[in-house]
């Protein structure tokens, strides 16, 4: 048996090799293994392997993990994380529990067990279920509540300096 052959989880169902570079969202029921870069964010019903090589920006959250190569973003992993002699990890870890092999890197922070994976789970839920108000959307302000202040009402022009501004404001 190989050494790779170890590693592979059951049920791989896909692949991004080496030489390819992932940017978006993907979402999956299977097993996928990272040899080449991705970034963006991933739903893995299965197991995520970030290969020796793999680099992973973004937002994971998967069944089981193992990190042998580089991850920068937040990681939710319902059941176990490795991380492998060669991996580095930055940023913030949620699990339910975490196996750190000799000469593995982490910085960030990591918050354990099954209560902290479901708290995590709950509160990205609600954070994604309150929609960003649009900064461009009209905004009906009752006329009682409209205030309007004269001094504020000039658009000044580019030759102006700022103590110039300033002079006039006061």
């Amino acid at each position: 048996m190989k050494k790779d052959d170890r590693k592979r989880p059951e049920g791989l169902t896909s692949i991004l090799g080496g030489d390819t570079a992932f940017d978006g969202t993907l979402e999956l029921q299977g097993s996928l293994r990272i040899d080449g870069s991705f970034q963006g964010s991933l739903t893995c019903g299965g197991s995520v392997t970030v290969g020796e090589n793999g680099l992973f920006t973004g937002d994971i959250e998967a069944d089981d993990l193992i990190l042998g190569g580089k991850i920068q973003g937040r990681v939710v992993v319902h059941k176990l994380i490795v991380l492998e002699a060669t991996s580095e990890f930055e940023g913030e870890l949620t699990c339910t529990t975490l196996h750190v092999n000799e000469g593995a890197q982490f910085n960030g922070t990591s918050s354990m067990g099954k209560q902290a994976v479901e708290q995590k789970l709950l509160a990205s839920k609600s954070a994604a279920d309150v929609s960003d108000p649009d900064p461009f959307e009209p905004v009906d302000v009752p006329e009682e509540e409209q205030k309007t202040d004269n001094a504020f009402t000039f658009s000044p022009s580019e030759a102006e300096s700022d103590s110039e501004i300033r002079d006039r404001l006061s």
